[in-house]
């Protein structure tokens, strides 16, 4: 199935907005995972948030939105579409965790989409996906603020927050410190910051944005040299036995998501 981006069509656009609002209410709590640059590990956290929480025995999907370098998806090494079915696309499954990116329907080539056709790319797939009844859905965001995020907060509005991710340079924190402003103006909850790749937990950079913030901060996640062989391996199975697992369990359990 390709998705199809309908534009100036009223009737669909208004049973599309039924539907999202259908399965979004199966939803328990939606988590994007954010950050307000590229390279600060943001896609590794979200899949591996997915796979903690299915390994936790929840109800979780994984919904990747960077249409120009999903990453996700690579993560869990998903390759196959998701199945046609009655109630609509049923995503493949890692673990008995649901994966859906744009990134699985497009594959190697470019997706070069305005920003209205990226708001009706997203309220596409977020109508024809069946993720059935869920505790989570984790959607890891891409970098920025830009027209994929507004589009996401904009349609998945209830029963949601972000957890932000940085890393101890300066210019990571500056982003985060921007990305944090606008989720605030789009009434967002920010469940938390997460330092990602430390290697010195004495600095406490984005402990103190945190503070001065006035916003949780979630944790140290270490730089861990296993992570990399894992993910040049493809084996989504042993993430949730590493380092930085282990450490961002804590930090989950810390924003009561793995309660």
């Amino acid at each position: 199935m390709t998705l199809q981006f309908r534009e100036n069509e009223e009737e669909i656009a208004d049973y599309r907005d039924y539907l999202i609002r259908k399965r979004l209410s199966k939803i328990s709590f939606t988590v994007f995972i954010g950050s307000g640059k590229g390279g600060v590990g943001k896609s590794l956290i979200a899949a591996t948030t997915g796979l903690l929480l299915s390994t936790f025995g929840f109800k979780a999907a994984l919904l990747d939105l960077d249409m120009h370098g999903p990453s996700s998806s690579m993560i869990l090494n998903i390759n196959e579409l998701p199945l046609e079915e009655k109630e609509g696309l049923s995503p493949p499954e890692v673990n008995n965790l649901k994966v859906i990116s744009i990134g699985l329907f497009v594959k190697e080539g470019p997706l070069p989409l305005s920003g209205d056709a990226k708001r009706e790319a997203l309220k596409e797939l977020l109508a024809i996906t069946d993720f059935g009844c869920l505790d989570y859905l984790i959607v890891d965001l891409p970098p920025g603020t830009g027209d994929e995020s507004l589009a996401a907060i904009n349609l998945i509005t209830n029963n949601r927050g972000v957890i932000l991710v940085s890393t101890p340079s300066l210019l990571s924190l500056q982003v985060v410190r921007r990305a944090s402003i606008f989720f605030k103006d789009m009434k967002v909850k920010i469940i938390g910051l997460i330092e990602n790749m430390v290697v010195n937990e004495r600095l406490g950079e984005t402990c103190r944005l945190a503070e001065e913030l006035g916003v949780p901060f979630l944790g140290y996640i270490p730089y861990d040299n296993r992570v990399a062989y894992i993910s040049e391996k493809i084996d989504p199975t042993e993430l949730v036995k590493t380092e930085f697992a282990e450490a961002l369990k804590k930090a989950l359990r810390k924003a009561k998501i793995l309660d």
